[in-house]
């Protein structure tokens, strides 16, 4: 951390000398211009340009099953370009796959025995970013709805379409991650990453039960479970609602939801129930806790803005 003092200018104005090694480092010139923006106690200073980077990471036995976690993890990261290798050729086909389900605006430029390099070639802007928010909040949605009916019917046809909504929603919420790095002026980027982490959760949750109902279909309170997940569909749309909306109404609804439904209903019927509807019911019960718990950034931001609660 370098200090600087404060230059009086004119009429109660200031200024402070950059770095020359950032100015440099940007490929800045004078008259060109930078973002100044503040957040919180801090006042940052960005360029217009952007910064490319790459990292290369050598696979070996040792992280060989791990190629998954160090490219999406490189790539939330900020990096543009993924150099990997080492002996990885019997890897191709899996290294392609998590290309496609996972990095947004990224394609595979060269392939050889021993390398595979990605590269960020059509990603979108940062201005995506609250698009592909609400976009994640309606496949979720959807998804909740495609479980609810399912069940209903007893006829589960969409796995194939589950299986992709959770990639989709896999790879925009990579994407978003990515940009809370890159971007340092969306607010509250700690507490959009929870909302972030939770979102994903809450998608993995439905997958894989959905995967489980339709592998173990001889439920007998079929009503009972069914009742459960409009209560489920109810909270979530409680929650997209108070996020975009910022209602303090509809926070204290989702709140209450804890104990009426949480913690009073979904216990109650656990503790009735046995098998395969005990898990059923445990999932349900997760799924609409990860929910209510994902009214931090929502609360944060009410916090700071000193709204009365």
């Amino acid at each position: 951390m370098e200090r600087r003092k404060l230059i009086k200018q004119g009429k109660g104005g200031y200024t402070i000398y950059l770095p020359k090694k950032w100015i440099d480092k940007k490929g800045l010139k004078e008259g060109d211009e930078i973002k100044i923006y503040e957040t919180n106690t801090s006042l940052v200073i960005n360029s217009q340009i952007k910064e490319k980077k790459d990292i290369t990471i050598k696979i070996s036995q040792y992280n060989e099953n791990d190629i998954k976690h160090l490219m999406t993890f490189s790539y939330r990261n900020g990096f543009d370009k993924i150099i990997l290798k080492g002996e990885i050729s019997k890897y191709h086909h899996k290294i392609k796959e998590y290309n496609s389900n996972l990095l947004l605006g990224f394609e595979i430029t060269k392939i050889e025995a021993n390398q595979i390099i990605l590269e960020n070639i059509s990603e979108p802007t940062e201005q995506k970013y609250d698009i592909l928010l609400r976009r994640i909040f309606f496949i979720i949605k959807d998804n909740l709805n495609t479980l609810k009916e399912d069940y209903k019917n007893n006829n589960f046809v969409n796995t194939n379409n589950i299986q992709d909504s959770k990639n989709q929603v896999d790879k925009f919420l990579q994407f978003c991650r990515r940009i809370l790095n890159k971007e340092k002026d969306i607010k509250n980027p700690v507490t959009n990453w929870e909302l972030l982490s939770n979102l994903m959760k809450i998608e993995h949750s439905i997958f894989y039960l959905y995967q489980y109902i339709s592998n173990n279909k001889n439920i007998k309170s079929k009503k009972k479970i069914e009742n459960l997940f409009e209560t489920v569909i109810e909270i979530f749309d409680t929650l997209y609602d108070a996020y975009y909306k910022r209602n303090l109404k509809l926070i204290h609804k989702l709140l209450d939801y804890r104990k009426t439904f949480i913690f009073d209903k979904c216990i109650k019927e656990l503790e009735l129930s046995n098998g395969i509807e005990n898990i059923i019911i445990a999932d349900i019960k997760e799924i609409s806790r990860t929910i209510q718990l994902s009214l931090s950034p929502i609360l944060s931001e009410i916090i700071q803005k000193n709204i009365d609660l």
